[in-house]
Parts: structure tokens; C-alpha cells; sequence
């Protein structure tokens, strides 16, 4: 350390942007502890860092910093961190800031250095990689930093990370004070093939122990070998199985490097394809725990043998000889056949023919009527292989020869019968070989198809004493000559003309037919058409009104054939035209009358040609079925002058209308309804009836519907009504029917709930003339005005109200229950009758004109109009609410109406008994 000034231990400066530092080395690498120093600064201006920095042998192993500007600019402490305790050079740096001036300089110096000698620590170690690894030795590699103590350095390894082995590293054993970080490594030996081990580094000095950290290696996968034996010579045709193990009891593979003399299977099945040298190789690839095997590899001779049997074929007879066809064995044992031999049985007479492919051999020397069997060896260089199966048995037999004499040019259509004789003396037969131009029976009887070359082939099968007969074959020319003669059809007369059928003739000679011709009688007019099938002739510039016939002769190419048989008898007439005019779009439901007109003035008729739409009259009077396209024909027949005229035909369309007017039936009024019934119209338009609309009137309301009878709702009771129908189909609606008898919408009965009672209860209203209704407002409820004093009506009140009526009306009133013993009925309303139309004040008062049923549920009661009870003082209109009251008094005793008379019989009886009794009681007081 160096400086100028001896108050200080040294000073930096920092000029012109560049960094300068200081800088504390031992002599000889000695290590030693930096623990602190004091600072000093000159005169800086602004924040400057200092960082200091200590290394051991040349590795940075401690840094700090600190702020190095003071504004008092008094020096300072800087204190030192244990990482300086064992190094061997520090450094001293500005790092950041400085004099903030002209840069030209920044000024630092340090004293009052503490150093002490170096205090070591425990070691450092850091597992590396193992390497060298095989199937049973690994090499374990570590690195340890002494930290300035002497360090042994060992490995643990064992097969968890709990170890259990320890080595002492043969490199980097001991590694010296100061000596920094040192690589150490040790070989170990007497692993387990295939397996996982754990291993780490250990650095122990006077200041501890350090492990390294967990590592793991796999030894190599265990080795293995194959036992696979030379199989020695195999023979040609055989399929043994090699056998071959491995020490790992894996099984090995097999595979051929020689697949022209043999192939194998990956098990070990042998399959021979030729001779010669067979080479195998035995694998196996190892797996998870075991390496491959070297490949053992053997080499050995595929020998050959004799041929497989050959399938016997067919035995077919000669003239002392037979020839014997087969198919060659599957197998040549390893060696190219070279002969086939036949041995026939009995006799063992042979014959053969050479290999290597199968052939056919002919055994001579046989004795013709003796049956034979053949069998078929097949021999190759090593040896001749076994028999095949007895063919067929066959009997040779003796030649014959077929004498069969060309017949020369023939004419076509001439019957003609060929002969053929054989040595034998057995008869030929023949056949055709061109049935295109000539055919013939097995005896010899020839037909001619056409002309041209016609071949016939002579055969002689032979029999128990003689072989087939070689077929004999001539070829002749057949000749066309004239067709034959056409049959005569039908002659029609036309207008100065007549047309001829025919049928072809059943001969065209031998060639076609080119040309037909129709010769007319008399006068001799003729007509042709071309052949070859038949046609029909038109012959003109005849005679109308002159009788003819006529004959037709067919020709071909060679000649021209007879004529024909006259045909029947025609006279040409005039000819004739129909004018028919379409008579356009017609309505269903009228009947029209067509009219055509023919230019010889004779009468046309019609007819229909679809009768589902539209029929016809001859005379042309239409009938229309339904809608749709009719089509009418016109025709004339013709007479003795005129021909039959052409049909002239005419379609148009048959057009839909609205239905007929339905037929009014009877109207039934009900509650604000009327149902209308009516008959649906004759006609429908000829299209379908959709719906039918109800109108009423008044009012104009209506109603639809698909059939009868309709509902028309929405009425006005006490309204008269009359109703009228119509029809609706895709067209329109149809006219209006009748009006129906006038009927009047009417509501007569009431329904509802009654206060205090359980069940439905009904008001129903009769009387007052037919327009008599009740008003819907009218029914059953809580009392509509206070109840009278000192009376009890709990089942509220029944009011109605009613229009239309006349004179009196009677309301009869059904309650779900029975009213009690001693009911009472009042009415709200004027105790007296209307007079000069002005009603009397309304107030409850008691009615004498009710009648109970004798189940005490139905009363009856009547009321006139502007009579009693009745609040309304409009004429027709009647207002009248009426309630039952329980609980009769003396003052209010008033007799009740009962419509059961023997229910008056029994009360006289009950009172009666009564008094009998009170006066026996007296009697006895």
C-alpha cells in the first residue's frame, strides 16, 4: 500500500470520467481478514458509492458498498463483513457518483486498516455428474473449496439416498489450506447391472462437515448371451423347430440370411425352399433390465429328397395304348424332376415323359378290350418317390375311320338328307359347325337357315370294341333362290287408293327380302314397300266407286317369288272432313250442346274420352261430372260414297261456379242462440262445399260451419229471427235459401249458488208469450235491500227481471235443499198493483201466492205485469225479488199452500191426536 501523504494509509482519484481503485494484496497468496477500515473523503460535492470487493486465489468471494460522501467531510468507519475473514486480495472501487464539478477529479483515501490473520470455515461441496458408468463400476465425481483448512474429501453412495457405502477419493483426497475449490473423484466397482444409485460429496476440515447434494446414476443394462446349437444336415420338405435360450430366459428370435434355401419364423419354425446352405441368425433385443445379446449364427445343409406323390389325372383309351394326364407333386424333394412314369395295371406295362413340369404320358403295348388303371411316379436325382392313387379305369379298344363324301352346291329351301359310313360299321352322326346357315339332325337331315357356306361335321363315338372315329368335316355352298310366296292380309279402300297387308313368306330364299309389291285387280295399279320384314303397301291411282283385290309378291336379290292368294274386295270412296271447333272454358253445372259439321254433310257423333269429368251424348249434349279437362271426340263412320273422316278431338277445361242455394230446415231458438238446420245443395260448383254461413235478421249475425245444423250466437232474447243459408266452395258463396220460420231467442231458467245452502239452485220462467225472456242480470244472491225488521232470510233472495212478456208469468224456483218447517215467502216490491201506469213505493212484504212441493224444495209462484210485486212499470217488463224468511210469528201467521193433499190429511190427524191427548191428561188432573 502506497501513499503520499503520511497521514493516510493511501488516495485515489477519479479523473476525466474513468474509474480508479485501491487495492489490498497479500505477498505469497497468504490469506488474511479484512475487518474494517476508516474513510476518508476531499471536498466531493455530491452522493458517491464505494464497493469493495474481497477475492481468494483470484475468485471474488465477498462484495459490499457503502455511501462515501459526507457533507461534514469527517472520515468514518466502514465495517466489514464476515466474507472477508479469509481472503487474500481486496479491491476498492468508485462506482457510481463523484465530484459533481468538472469531473476533473474525485478524491478518496482509507486508514486505520484492521488485518488479522485468516479465520477459516467449513468446507464447501457440490455433487457433479458421475461418469464411466458400465454394467458394475461407476466413476463419482465432486468438487470441494477447503475455505481455508486442510479438507479430506470422501463419497457416500449406496442404493437409497441413506447411502450405507463410503470411498475416499483417490483424486483430490486431501485438499490443502487455501488451496480454493479442488475437483475430487473415486472409480467404485462390484455394482449391480440395471440398477439406480445415489451417491454424494463429503469436505471435512477443522470448522466441519458439508455433504454435496443427493446425485443418482444407472449402471448399464446386464448383459446376456445365446445358446444355439448347429442343427446339423436337414432334409428337403421337413419343418423342425431350432431351439435356441439365453441366460436372461428371454426368448430369442430367429431370422435367415439364406431365404432362397430356407425362410424360419420368428419362433423357430424351418421352412426348406430348395437345397443347399441354410444360415440362421438367434437375437434377442433385450429389454428394461437386460442389453442385447451378440447374435449367434449357424450354418447347415438342406439335403435333398425324393419328390412328393403326383395327383393322378385322367386315363384315356387308345388303340392298344392309353395316355394318362396328372398334376406334378407339391413338393420335388429338394431336386429338379427329370421323369415322370405311368404303370399301367394289370400287366405293369409303363410309359413316361420327361420333368420337370407335369406332361402326358402314353402307355403302349395294351391289349385292346382289357380294362386298365394307371398310376404315376415322379423321380429326381436322389431317388423316385412314391406311387400316386389308381387313375380311371379305361379299356383300349380298336380304330375306326368315317367315309363322309362332300354333297356339293346346294339350293336353299331343297330338302336334303348327307349319309356317312364307318369301318367300324357303327353309324355316324352329325352336327353343324355354322347353324347361322344351315342346321341338321343327327341323322343327317339338313335345313337352310340362309345362303352362304354351310360346314357339317360326321362323328362316330365308338363303343365297347372301338374307339371314337377322328370327326370327318365338309363344307358345301348353299345358293339363295326366289322367296316364297307372302300370305295376303287386309285391303282397306281410301279415296282413290287402297292400302294392303301381308305376312312375309316363311322363306326369304336363302337372302333377304328386298322389296314387296301389291298388284291391284283389276286395271293392275301397283304399290311396293321394302322388305325384309312385312309392311303395309299403299297402292294408288285407283277408281273410287271400282271394285278391287289384290295379290303380293315378296323379291330378293336372286328373284322375285309367286304371288299371293287376291285379297278381299275394296271400293276407293271419297274422302271426308270434320269441323269441330273447341268450344272453350265451360261452367260446371250447365248443359251445353257441341255442334261439328263434316264436309260431306253426313251427321257427326261425339264421344267422351273422360268420362270422370264429362260425358257426351252422340247428338253432343254435355254432362258435367266434375271439374277438370274434358276431352270430346268427333267422328263420322262414312257411307257408300264417303270414306270414314279423320277424329277431329277437342279438350277444355270444365271450370268451377259456386254451389246451388241449400234448403232451409228449422230453426230452434235457445239462450241468445238459434240452431239452424238446412239441406246441402244438389250441386256443389264442382268443387267441394268448404263451409255453410247462417245470416239472421235482423242484425246481420252470423255463423259458419262444415255442416248442418249451425249455431248462431250472440243473439237478443225476446228478438224475433229468421235465417237464411249459403253454400262456400273455392269459387264463392252460393245464392241465399229461404228464410226459415221466424223463432224468438229466449233465457227461461236461471242457475246459481244460495246463500246458506249447499248445491246448485234453479229458477225457470214459463208464460208471458212466446217472447217472454228472463234477462241475464236475473238469479240468485245476498239481499239487495235491508232485510225487513225482526225477520231472518238467510238464504238471500231471487230477483228477476223480465222483458216481452204478457200478462202473468209463473216462476218456479228449485232449491238444492228443503226450506224449513214454518218458511215464510216476502217480495220486494209494491205491496199493490200499478195504476195509470205509476208503480207504488218498494218495500218488503209478506206473499200469500207461493206453493211448496212436498219435499219443501220447488216453490211456485206467479206475478202480473204492473200487478203486485212488480217494480217495473214498463209494459213487458216485470222486476221481482223474492226471499224465503225463517221464523214465523202470530201477527204474521199466514197460510202456506201445500201441493200434497194427503200432507193436509196427516196434519189434521197429528192435530187432532194432540187434543184427544191434552183432554185424557185433564182428565186424569
Amino acid at each position: 500500500m502506497n501513499s503520499n501523504d503520511a497521514m493516510y494509509s493511501a488516495i485515489t482519484s477519479n479523473q476525466n470520467g474513468g474509474t480508479k481503485g485501491m487495492r489490498i494484496k497479500s505477498i505469497g497468496g497468504i490469506k488474511f481478514k479484512l475487518t474494517q477500515f476508516k474513510h476518508y473523503n476531499w471536498g466531493e460535492s455530491s452522493t458517491t458509492t464505494m464497493t469493495v470487493k474481497g477475492y481468494r486465489n483470484s475468485v471474488e468471494v465477498a462484495s459490499t458498498t457503502f455511501e462515501a460522501f459526507i457533507p461534514t467531510y469527517l472520515p468514518f468507519d466502514v465495517v466489514l463483513g464476515n466474507g472477508f475473514d479469509n481472503v487474500d486480495d481486496v479491491r476498492f472501487y468508485i462506482t457510481a457518483g463523484g465530484y459533481v464539478g468538472d469531473q476533473s477529479a474525485t478524491n478518496i483515501s482509507i486508514n486505520n486498516i484492521v488485518i488479522a490473520d485468516a479465520v477459516p470455515s467449513a468446507p464447501t461441496a457440490t455433487t457433479d455428474t458421475a461418469t464411466s458408468i458400465t454394467t458394475t463400476s461407476a466413476t463419482l465425481n465432486g468438487t470441494v473449496n477447503d475455505k481455508g483448512a486442510s479438507t479430506t474429501v470422501t463419497f457416500d453412495y449406496g442404493l437409497t439416498n441413506a447411502y450405507g457405502s463410503s470411498a475416499a477419493a483417490t483424486t483430490g483426497g486431501t485438499v490443502g489450506a487455501g488451496a480454493g475449490a479442488t475437483a475430487a473423484s473415486v472409480a467404485i466397482s462390484s455394482l449391480t447391472c440395471n440398477t439406480t444409485y445415489h451417491f454424494r460429496v463429503k469436505g471435512v476440515n477443522s470448522e466441519g462437515t458439508t455433504n454435496g447434494s443427493d446425485a443418482t446414476f444407472t449402471t448399464n443394462q446386464c448383459p446376456q448371451t445365446i445358446t444355439f446349437n448347429n442343427p446339423g444336415t436337414q432334409s428337403f420338405g421337413t419343418t423342425p423347430t431350432l431351439p435356441a435360450t439365453s441366460t436372461s430366459g428371454l426368448a430369442p428370435t430367429f431370422t435367415t440370411t439364406t431365404a432362397g434355401v430356407c425362410t424360419i419364423s420368428t419362433g423357430g419354425v424351418l421352412t426348406t425352399v430348395t437345397t443347399g446352405t441354410c444360415t440362421i441368425n438367434a437375437n434377442q433385443a433385450g429389454d428394461a433390465t437386460y442389453a442385447a445379446a451378440p447374435q449367434v449364427q449357424q450354418s447347415f445343409m438342406i439335403a435333398a429328397v425324393s419328390p412328393g406323390t403326383p395327383t393322378i389325372g385322367t386315363a384315356t383309351a387308345g388303340d392298344a395304348q392309353a395316355s394318362v394326364t396328372f398334376t406334378a407333386p407339391a413338393s420335388n424333394g429338394g431336386s429338379p424332376i427329370t421323369t415322370y412314369t405311368a404303370t399301367a395295371i394289370p400287366d405293369g406295362a409303363t410309359g413316361s415323359c420327361a420333368g420337370p413340369g407335369a406332361c402326358t404320358i402314353t402307355v403302349l403295348g395294351l391289349t385292346n378290350g382289357t380294362a386298365y388303371t394307371f398310376t404315376v411316379t415322379a423321380a429326381n436325382a436322389v431317388n423316385t418317390g412314391s406311387a400316386s392313387a389308381a387313375s380311371n379305369s379305361v379299356t383300349p379298344k380298336a380304330a375306326q375311320a368315317i367315309s363322309f363324301n362332300n354333297p356339293g352346291t346346294q339350293n336353299f329351301g331343297t330338302p336334303l338328307t348327307l349319309t356317312a359310313t364307318a369301318t367300324s360299321a357303327l353309324i355316324p352322326t352329325f352336327t353343324t359347325a355354322t347353324a347361322g346357315v344351315c342346321t341338321i339332325t343327327p341323322g343327317g337331315t339338313l335345313t337352310f337357315v340362309t345362303a352362304g357356306s354351310c360346314t357339317i361335321s360326321a362323328n362316330q363315338a365308338g363303343n365297347g370294341s372301338f374307339n371314337a372315329a377322328p370327326q370327318v368335316q365338309q363344307t358345301f355352298t348353299v345358293n339363295a333362290v326366289a322367296p316364297g310366296t307372302p300370305t295376303i292380309g287386309t285391303a282397306t279402300a281410301g279415296d282413290t287408293q287402297a292400302s294392303v297387308t301381308f305376312t312375309t313368306p316363311a322363306s326369304n330364299g336363302g337372302s333377304p327380302i328386298t322389296t314387296y309389291t301389291a298388284t291391284a285387280i283389276p286395271g293392275g295399279a301397283t304399290g311396293s314397300c321394302a322388305g325384309p320384314g312385312a309392311c303395309t303397301i299403299t297402292v294408288l291411282g285407283l277408281t273410287n266407286g271400282t271394285a278391287y283385290t289384290f295379290t303380293v309378291t315378296a323379291a330378293n336379290a336372286v328373284n322375285t317369288g309367286s304371288a299371293s292368294a287376291a285379297s278381299n274386295s275394296v271400293t276407293p270412296k271419297a274422302a271426308q272432313a270434320i269441323s269441330f271447333n273447341n268450344p272453350g272454358t265451360q261452367n260446371f253445372g250447365t248443359i251445353p250442346t257441341l255442334a261439328a259439321s263434316a264436309t260431306s254433310s253426313l251427321s257427326v257423333t261425339f264421344t267422351s274420352t273422360t268420362t270422370g269429368v264429362c260425358t257426351v251424348a252422340p247428338g253432343g249434349a254435355l254432362t258435367f261430372v266434375t271439374v277438370g279437362l274434358c276431352t270430346i271426340n268427333a267422328d263420322q263412320a262414312g257411307n257408300a260414297s264417303y270414306l270414314a273422316a279423320p277424329q277431329v278431338s277437342q279438350s277444355f277445361t270444365v271450370a268451377a261456379t259456386v254451389p246451388g242455394a241449400p234448403t232451409i230446415g228449422v230453426a230452434t231458438a235457445g239462450n241468445a242462440q238459434v240452431s239452424v238446420s238446412f239441406t246441402a245443395p244438389a250441386v256443389s260448383g264442382g268443387a267441394p262445399i268448404t263451409s255453410y254461413t247462417v245470416t239472421s235478421a235482423p242484425g246481420g249475425i252470423t255463423a259458419t260451419g262444415a255442416a248442418s245444423p249451425i249455431v248462431v250466437p250472440g243473439l237478443t232474447n225476446g228478438t224475433s229471427y229468421t235465417f237464411t243459408v249459403t253454400a262456400n266452395n273455392s269459387v264463392g258463396a252460393s245464392a241465399a235459401s229461404a228464410a226459415s220460420a221466424a223463432v224468438t231467442p229466449q233465457l227461461l231458467t236461471v242457475s246459481g249458488t244460495v246463500p246458506g245452502m249447499v248445491g246448485t239452485a234453479t229458477a225457470t220462467l214459463s208464460g208471458g208469450g212466446s217472447s217472454c225472456t228472463l234477462n241475464p242480470t236475473s238469479g240468485f244472491a245476498s239481499l239487495s235491500n235491508p232485510a225487513p225488521a225482526g225477520k231472518t232470510l238467510p238464504y238471500g233472495e231471487y230477483a228477476f227481471q223480465s222483458t216481452s212478456c204478457v200478462g202473468t208469468v209463473t216462476m218456479a224456483i228449485t232449491y238444492p235443499e228443503a226450506l224449513p218447517a214454518g218458511i215464510q215467502f216476502w217480495k220486494y216490491g209494491p205491496a199493490t198493483p200499478a195504476v195509470g201506469g205509476v208503480v207504488a213505493a218498494s218495500s218488503w212484504f209478506q206473499f200469500s201466492g207461493a206453493s211448496l212441493s212436498g219435499d219443501r224444495k220447488t216453490v211456485t209462484y206467479s206475478i202480473t205485469d204492473n200487478g203486485v210485486g212488480d217494480s217495473d212499470g214498463a209494459v213487458g217488463s216485470i222486476s221481482d225479488p223474492f226471499a224465503p224468511v225463517v221464523g214465523p210469528v202470530a201477527s204474521d201467521a199466514v197460510a202456506i199452500p201445500v201441493d200434497a193433499p194427503w200432507a193436509l190429511a196427516l196434519l189434521s190427524a197429528m192435530i187432532g191426536l194432540m187434543g184427544w191427548h191434552r183432554q185424557r191428561q185433564r182428565a186424569r188432573n
